[in-house]
C-alpha cells in the first residue's frame, strides 16, 4: 500500500469517526444519519394463517376425515395463492398424520386427514412454503393449531 493511499484511507476512517460522534452527541431529536427502510413483509415472507377445524361425516367406520381449512395471507389481508401448507394430526386414531395442500387465489388450502373413530383430534400447519420455494415466516398473530371432536355430529370447517 502506498503512503497515499495510507493518508486517503485514514482521512476516510477520521471522517466516519467524526461523523458517528456528532451523531450520537445530540437529543432525541437528531436524526439518523442513515435512512431505515421498513422491509416489504411478502419480500420478507411473512404471512398470517388461521385454522379452522372440522370433519366431513360423522361416521368414522365409513372413514371419515378430519378436515383443517387454511387461510394464507400477507398481513395486510392479501392472500397468498400457491404457497404449499403442510400438516400434522393427532389424536385417537388418525389414518395418516400428515398432509399437503396447496393454497387456492383466496388463500386458502384444505388439509384431510382420515380417522377411524370418534375422538378428540388436534391439526397444526408445521410449513408453509411460498409459491417462490422461500419457508414463509409465520407473522405472531397466526393460529396454527385447532381441535376438533368427532362425535355423533359432525361440522365442516
Amino acid at each position: 500500500m502506498t503512503r497515499s493511499s495510507t493518508r486517503f484511507l485514514a482521512l476516510i476512517a477520521s471522517a466516519l469517526v467524526a461523523l458517528a460522534l456528532a451523531s450520537c452527541g445530540g437529543d432525541d431529536a437528531t436524526p439518523a444519519l442513515l435512512p431505515t427502510a421498513t422491509p416489504d413483509v411478502a419480500d420478507e415472507g411473512v404471512v398470517v394463517v388461521a385454522v379452522s377445524g372440522g370433519c366431513d361425516r360423522p361416521q368414522p367406520e365409513l372413514g371419515t376425515e378430519l378436515l383443517a381449512r387454511v387461510r394464507v395471507t400477507y398481513p395486510d389481508g392479501s392472500p397468498v395463492a400457491g404457497a404449499q401448507v403442510d400438516g400434522e394430526a393427532e389424536g385417537p386414531a388418525v389414518g395418516q398424520n400428515t398432509a399437503t395442500d396447496e393454497t387456492y387465489l383466496d388463500g386458502e388450502a384444505l388439509l384431510l386427514f382420515p380417522v377411524a373413530e370418534f375422538g378428540s383430534y388436534t391439526m397444526a400447519v408445521v410449513r408453509i412454503t411460498l409459491p417462490d420455494g422461500r419457508p414463509a415466516v409465520f407473522d405472531p398473530s397466526s393460529m396454527l393449531t385447532t381441535a376438533h371432536d368427532i362425535g355423533e355430529t359432525c361440522v365442516r370447517p
